[in-house]
């Protein structure tokens, strides 16, 4: 169940156009164990799919594949390198 709660705050360290939509890396501080593949997250509202996630000794990368639709129906297709996500 979503809380609606926001844990971290993170930035967007990169992204890039695949056949289907955007593929977004979000940077941000260490959760208590790294979410899985297929896992949820919520980002800036929107629940995305984890595709993949790095642990770095002080934060991780969390990879989200984004398709055509979402990108036109939320605020995810203006986000830039750099721009922080909740």
């Amino acid at each position: 169940m979503f809380t609606g709660l926001i844990e971290q705050v993170g930035k967007v360290s990169s992204l890039m156009e695949t056949d289907f939509g955007r593929r977004i890396q979000i940077e941000c501080p260490l959760f208590l164990e790294l979410p899985n593949e297929g896992a949820s997250i919520s980002i800036s509202g929107c629940c995305l799919t984890v595709v993949s996630a790095t642990a770095f000794p002080n934060f991780m990368h969390i990879d989200f594949d984004i398709v055509e639709e979402t990108l036109k129906c939320t605020t995810l297709g203006s986000l830039a390198v750099g721009d922080s996500v909740n």
